[in-house]
């Protein structure tokens, strides 16, 4: 009881009500910053601190494609069509500040059709609740976080019943306080990102599997894969697993449940927008190389003079001829890797001796391909750990010896990427 008192305070209180500070607070801190105006004194440091904490850019972008969405005033620096989100190509001068009026639409937009949205039609059944509750930057991201840190609970409480299969008793007696220990250490990106309801339908799906619910791992896949798109390389596995286990029926019922649900959702857009749905496709592949991926990592370690830092996309990228060359790589590298972690997973489902041996293989056979893909492919953010918080906590404590250790100081270390050295990292400057 008291590991799950001291998560709630963390969750619901250090990573959302913790939002409480003013954004228009926050960006005068970041200007001051950048002017070298902050000294380390204690009030200073205090406000600092309040400020990392709330990290509102991404939430002010889905609370302007919900305004957008629900005919309401929205900030117009997020609401572009995909030219104009190709064309918006400028020098990196540190974080956007999208505070322009905003802008009221004769009548409520069309996603997809009347702007371009980075993420599948299923994101808006994430970000669309908080926006009936609150309609200003301050208040939405508020609600917004309480509800992920809601999505995180259910999350845990679900990776809290696959702890008392045999498979993980060894985890059991420490998950929720390395649960809170992780969530701390990957910080407000837990709650300030809607990633917290990949992390719940990931878990959903495991339990469904492990616990013959094929409906409910049908819809959660489902879900999963229309609010994100990259879960689907988490399905393989699951596919493999009810196929090893001979439950083939099953199988074959959570496939047609997820087809749909997925159609369920996106049935809307294929009405109102469907020529325009590649557009969300075209938006990522067009993207260039991101500068939190790791080949941007490494050519901005030994080749940055050759190299440009361009604002587009909505983030901060790499362009230069060392740039496209790893651009080229990235793919085909990716593609590869996530091959060997879904053919291990089948070698390691298939020739396990035991049931638990079989289960545990599962839980790894979910994480493996999504963790390449991360590591990999030409965009990555801190905030994709949010999806195997709970899955690798699980892992890292059935293992035993550092290896909680270990997936803790990863997730602290992600922090050092976003968003403490995060403007060092903008401007090729490594430490």
């Amino acid at each position: 009881m008291r590991a799950r008192i001291v998560w709630a305070l963390v969750v619901f209180g250090v990573l959302a009500l913790a939002a409480a500070p003013p954004t228009s607070m926050a960006r005068d801190f970041r200007r001051a910053l950048a002017a070298g105006q902050v000294d380390l004194t204690g009030p200073d440091l205090l406000r600092g601190l309040r400020v990392y904490l709330t990290d509102e850019l991404d939430t002010q972008r889905y609370l302007a494609y919900a305004d957008a969405v629900l005919g309401r005033p929205y900030q117009p620096y997020f609401i572009r069509s995909l030219d104009e989100w190709q064309a918006h190509v400028s020098t990196y001068a540190g974080d956007p500040e999208p505070d322009q009026a905003r802008r009221a639409p004769a009548a409520p937009l069309v996603p997809y059709r009347d702007f371009s949205v980075e993420y599948p039609p299923g994101f808006f059944l994430w970000v669309l609740p908080p926006a009936t509750l609150a309609h200003s930057v301050d208040g939405y991201l508020l609600a917004f976080t309480l509800w992920m840190g809601l999505l995180a609970t259910l999350a845990l409480w679900l990776t809290a019943r696959l702890a008392r299969r045999p498979a993980f008793l060894r985890a059991r007696p420490r998950l929720v306080a390395h649960a809170t220990g992780a969530a701390l250490a990957l910080g407000a990106i837990v709650t300030h990102r809607f990633d917290a309801a990949v992390l719940l339908l990931l878990a959903a799906a495991v339990c469904g599997a492990l616990e013959r619910r094929p409906v409910l791992l049908g819809v959660a896949m489902g879900l999963a894969v229309v609010t994100k798109g990259i879960p689907l390389l988490a399905a393989p596995a699951l596919a493999m697993w009810l196929w090893r286990e001979d439950r083939r029926r099953e199988l074959g019922l959570a496939i047609a449940v997820a087809f749909g649900t997925g159609l369920l959702v996106v049935a809307p857009v294929l009405l109102s927008a469907w020529h325009q749905l590649g557009d969300a496709v075209a938006y990522h592949l067009g993207r260039p190389l991101q500068i939190e991926s790791t080949s941007a990592a490494l050519i901005g370690l030994f080749l940055r003079g050759s190299l440009e830092v361009v604002q587009s996309y909505g983030s901060v990228n790499l362009v230069g001829a060392p740039a496209r060359a790893a651009l080229a790589c990235a793919g085909p590298l990716s593609l590869l890797l996530v091959a060997g972690a879904l053919a291990g997973s089948w070698y390691a489902i298939s020739r396990a001796p035991t049931a638990g041996g079989r289960e545990r293989a599962l839980v790894v056979g979910v994480i493996a391909p999504l963790v390449a893909f991360m590591t990999t492919a030409k965009v990555f953010s801190p905030q994709y750990l949010v999806w195997v918080m709970l899955l690798g906590t699980l892992l890292s404590l059935e293992r035993g010896g550092a290896f909680p250790w270990l997936w803790l100081g990863i997730c602290i270390a992600s922090q050092l990427i976003y968003p403490v050295s995060y403007r060092a990292l903008s401007e090729l400057r490594p430490w």
